[in-house]
């Protein structure tokens, strides 16, 4: 109770001590602590969530001089009782007003997308992994099963990365044999070998194999010492996708091919940027 007295007369001595400019100044101070108290109490009546970064709220001596002034920061509002001036308390500059209207509108914006997302049954899937652990192959599974599938000339857009696969896969074998010192069965298949080896491509201008490239292909298939290296692949990272292209190499290699759907799955493709595709399910769109 002592303590209590104590208190209160120390507090009235020191609100006595102020001018009257200085009280103007504190009552004002404690007039924005209480707006902004009751904006906060609102916000939590109608459940409504706010992210407020403050600045710092201290108290200060002024360059003019005199006794210490308070000084709020919220937002890009300040409130200032410094006798040297400042931003107007009133109200926002126009600089602010324009801000915080581009953010009520963008949050409004927002707001609406989630609300149409919610009326049209609509639910977004982010598919995030490392390279080659089958985002893109999940993606091609759920359009085959759940949408239209590909179109003829989506197909037709495969057939370089195919057989680009194709190539490829061939040249980690060959020089797999030589890491398993697997011998070529047949000597002429060397001239193959080094064409291959030595080929940064396989594809014409016109989407189709170049002439040597097919008749190297079904060569090097044909000879044991290349199947047998292949059959030990995970002993070089031959790709899992590898033997499927090589079993089907003369339907691969024929003129006029097109790619199968099972073809697109299995082949490798390297995804850059954004890939969005859309499907639905029980009347519920996945984008």
């Amino acid at each position: 109770m002592i303590c209590t007295l104590l208190q209160l007369c120390m507090r009235l001595c020191l609100h006595q001590g102020l001018s009257e400019e200085d009280k103007h100044a504190r009552g004002h101070s404690s007039r924005i602590e209480q707006d902004l108290s009751d904006e906060r109490q609102a916000r939590r009546d109608t459940n409504e969530v706010t992210i407020l970064l403050l600045g710092e709220c201290w108290w200060s001596t002024s360059r003019c001089g005199g006794p210490p002034v308070a000084v709020v920061v919220h937002q890009s509002l300040w409130w200032s009782t410094s006798r040297c001036g400042g931003l107007d308390s009133k109200g926002l500059s126009e600089e602010d007003k324009h801000a915080r209207g581009h953010s009520s509108r963008i949050e409004q914006d927002l707001s609406d997308e989630r609300q149409a997302r919610r009326d049209t049954n609509e639910v977004t899937i982010l598919l995030l992994g490392a390279a080659e652990s089958g985002k893109s192959t999940l993606v091609k599974q759920m359009k085959l099963i759940h949408s239209h599938g590909f179109t003829k000339q989506e197909l037709i857009s495969f057939k370089p990365a195919v057989l680009d696969n194709l190539l490829t896969s061939m040249k980690f074998v060959l020089q797999g044999m030589g890491m398993l010192r697997i011998n070529l069965c047949n000597k002429s298949n060397k001239a193959h070998a080094r064409a291959l080896l030595s080929c940064p491509q396989c594809v014409g201008d016109d989407q189709e194999l170049v002439p040597f490239a097919a008749h190297a292909f079904l060569a090097l298939w044909a000879d044991p010492g290349v199947r047998s290296a292949a059959a030990r692949g995970q002993e070089f990272d031959l790709n899992d996708s590898a033997l499927y292209f090589f079993e089907d190499v003369i339907r691969i290699t024929a003129p006029n091919y097109v790619p199968t759907e099972m073809d697109v799955l299995r082949v490798r493709v390297r995804t850059c940027g954004i890939i969005e595709t859309q499907f639905e399910v029980n009347n519920v769109v996945f984008r």
